[in-house]
């Protein structure tokens, strides 16, 4: 993989590439599973494991990052190197890319979906809040009214 073209990949570029393939794939597997993780916590409102969740997923992704850094060769010129791999190993790389390329759709959709839930659950929140600060006033309202001297009606009915 490193500066070989793909008419004369060895035996042991073959298997880098089959490698780091199999690590890509791995990794949407493992992202695949922190995002469902995520979604629990979202919907159980854990955000301090939450937090936790996004470090670990923000590693992953570094990871994936750097993956794809040394797959862009390759996939420049995947055609021909698809076809300097033998059918065996053609058959496992197109499989991985394509459960890669599956797994990140899906995630991207969860992770989309659990936008909507936490953009919801901050609005709920602001609600919440704002209710809570109306009950609030409301009752230092009744309260300052409770040490005032008696209305004008009252003042009457006093001086029958």
């Amino acid at each position: 993989m490193s500066g070989m073209t793909n008419e004369s990949r060895s035996p042991r570029d073959t298997a880098e590439l089959m490698e780091l393939l199999r690590r890509q794939r791995d990794s949407y597997r493992d992202l695949g599973c922190l995002a469902k993780r995520q979604r629990r916590l979202i919907c159980e409102d854990h955000p301090g494991d939450l937090l936790s969740l996004l470090a670990q997923r923000q590693k992953l992704t570094r990871e994936l990052v750097e993956m794809g850094q040394q797959l862009a060769p390759v996939r420049q010129s995947w055609s021909a190197t698809r076809e300097s791999l033998d059918p065996a190993e053609r058959r496992e790389a197109e499989q991985m890319l394509a459960e890669a390329r599956d797994l990140l759709g899906r995630i991207i959709a969860d992770d989309e979906q659990d936008a909507r839930l936490l953009a919801a659950r901050k609005t709920q929140t602001a609600a919440e809040i704002e209710a809570a600060r109306a009950d609030r006033q409301a009752v230092v309202a009744y309260a300052a009214t409770e040490g005032r001297p008696p209305g004008r009606l009252d003042r009457i009915s006093e001086e029958s």
